[in-house]
């Protein structure tokens, strides 16, 4: 390491000191070789397991709604733990870095997964253009940088379009949720899609009525397989 270099660390080292870098989860401060997440958090968040499990909580959400190939979410959502806390951070706190480390994370487990080696595309699910500018990125898009830094896939981001600003649906029952996205996704080029196997991306699955309206549209598209996966599911 030369002189330059050296200043450079000490001026990194310093820069931390004086505004420390924060776990999204836990805000303790971050050690230099962690990213957005400790160590300590990442190994506290429930994996879910899933995808050892043809018939998980998750595909089994959809039975009966939307044809998927497979289906799964990394970890359980639990109230008052890490995951609910990363969760906010990513979605309402502005740690996009936190979605893309979190990605980073699905990836390392999802290339051990037989079926991701038959995923084409990433397509995350999208926020309006008027919501993502106000909170300055999409969240699901940020985990799909991550997954797709790990594991080479591409993502398209442009080609699963909303093109209506609905309300929050965070309190709102499993057949409000429906009627407050029935109609308001389409598909930009469909030809760019056909034949493919996408995997579309959301942070959360609770009702699964955000990913049956996306879905509904991608699976207009002709020969397009799709399959699902989520950072967390809420049973």
């Amino acid at each position: 390491m030369n002189i330059y270099q050296k200043i450079i660390q000490a001026i990194f080292g310093l820069e931390r000191l004086v505004f420390p870098e924060l776990c999204a989860a836990c805000s303790n401060s971050l050690f230099n070789n962690e990213q957005a997440i400790c160590n300590r958090c990442i190994r506290s968040l429930p994996l879910s397991y899933y995808h050892t499990d043809a018939a998980n909580p998750v595909i089994k959400t959809f039975w009966g709604r939307i044809p998927l190939q497979y289906a799964s979410s990394q970890y359980i959502f639990r109230k008052g733990t890490a995951i609910q806390d990363l969760l906010h951070a990513i979605k309402y706190g502005n740690r996009e870095d936190a979605a893309i480390t979190a990605g980073k994370l699905i990836a390392l487990d999802a290339m051990n997964y037989e079926w991701f080696q038959e995923i084409d595309l990433l397509i995350p699910v999208p926020l309006h253009p008027a919501k993502e500018k106000k909170r300055g990125y999409n969240q699901s898009e940020a985990l799909c940088k991550g997954i797709s830094i790990v594991s080479q896939k591409m993502l398209l981001t442009n080609q699963l379009i909303r093109t209506e600003n609905t309300a929050t649906q965070t309190k709102k029952g499993r057949f409000q949720r429906w009627e407050n996205v029935e109609y308001v996704f389409k598909v930009a080029q469909p030809p760019l899609l056909e034949n493919k196997h996408v995997l579309l991306i959301d942070d959360v699955i609770t009702t699964g009525a955000t990913i049956e309206g996306c879905g509904y549209v991608l699976l207009q598209v002709d020969g397009l397989k799709l399959s699902v996966l989520s950072l967390a599911h809420a049973k």
